[in-house]
This record gives structure tokens, sequence and C-alpha cells, in this order.
């Protein structure tokens, strides 16, 4: 799941016929295409779900995926790798998280910077920026109010067999992001499984 809790500003769009210094220096946003062009599939299915909630199937190669595991599982290996967190009546989730870019925790939420055993999470890969833009932008297609994000977190679940989320509600973003709309990108990767979304309807009387 990746995401934007701080309060950046959108990216301002460039003027592809403003004069600019020639470099031959690529630019963040070139190298990251350029790894999510071996990822995305050229043909890939697309439903909406509800309002403002697309799902594209098929949409990484198999590359992409496998790509996707070993950069888990190079940082998992190390200090803010993979760890069962608990929830608020002290009991263990079925399942294992880290964090990349800054630190969530089902109990401390954005608190904290470090986890209890003092390790900090690891910075977050630029292929996982990348997705996350090349994703939004797929979907602004289709969703044209769907407003552009740069993200700074991404949480990371690893199931085993067994394992599993129960329903919950994600409720400790930044205001800033709520009140704008920024859009969150789930990716799902692995065995096939079940998942719930659901639409909540404001009531104002």
């Amino acid at each position: 799941m990746l995401k934007q809790y701080h309060n950046i500003p959108s990216p301002n769009i460039e003027d592809e016929n403003e004069a600019k210094p020639f470099s031959l220096i690529m630019t963040d946003r070139v190298r990251r295409n350029l790894v999510f062009d071996r990822w995305r599939n050229f043909m890939f299915d697309r439903k909406e779900l509800g309002p403002g909630m697309v799902l594209f199937k098929n949409y990484l190669t198999h590359m992409g995926q496998v790509d996707i595991v070993n950069i888990c599982q190079k940082w998992a290996m190390g200090p803010g790798g993979f760890y069962r967190p608990s929830n608020r009546s002290g009991a263990k989730l079925r399942l294992h998280m880290m964090c990349f870019g800054r630190l969530w925790d089902p109990v401390t939420q954005y608190e904290k910077s470090y986890r209890s055993d003092g390790s900090a999470p690891p910075p977050l890969p630029y292929e996982f920026i990348s997705l996350a833009e090349n994703a939004i932008e797929d979907a602004q297609l289709h969703m044209n109010l769907l407003p552009p994000m740069l993200p700074d977190i991404c949480v990371a679940n690893f199931y085993s067999y067994d394992d599993r989320l129960g329903l919950h509600q994600d409720c400790d973003e930044h205001v800033d992001g709520l009140d704008r709309g920024l859009p969150v990108v789930f990716v799902s990767i692995g065995y096939s499984a079940n998942s719930c979304m659901v639409i909540l309807e404001m009531k104002t009387s």
C-alpha cells in the first residue's frame, strides 16, 4: 500500500514548450519510468468498483512482480524488516509487516520514527514511487478528478497461507491529504486472496 502522509505540494506540470538547459543526467522521474516500463503489461483489465475506486488486473508483468518481491526481501533481512505487529489490545496480528519511507504502526500510528527495537524504516525505493505515480496516471485517464500523489510511505504486508487481516478503516492520514482526496495505491501479488472494500457514505442532518 503506497500513500502520501506529509503535506507535500503536488508537483508542478512542466511546460514542454519552455526552453530548458540540456543535461546528460537523467531526472529521477525518467529513471523511475525506465524501470516501470519493464513492469507494466501493455494489456490489462480495468474495472471501476465505485466512486473513486478502480481495479487493475494483470497490471504488472511477471518480471515486475519478481522485482517487487526481491526488493522487499533485500530490506526485510536487515533492521526495520518484517515483524508481527500488535493491536491496541496487545494481540499479535496475523500477518508480517514492514514500512518504507516512514513508520506506521497500528498502535502508535505515525507518532514515532523508530520501532520498539530501535530500528528505522528503510528508504522508499524509487521503483515503488514510479509504480504509484504510473498507476494513478493510468487511473486518471478514466477518472479526471483524481489528484496526483507523491508517496512518502509504503506499508508492505506479508501473509502466509493461514494469515489474514480483518475489515478495518484507515483513519490515521494527514487532514490535508484527506481534504485533497489523495489516492491510495494497493498492490497485491502472489496467491489469490479475497479482499473487501466498503464505500462509506457521509450522512448529514
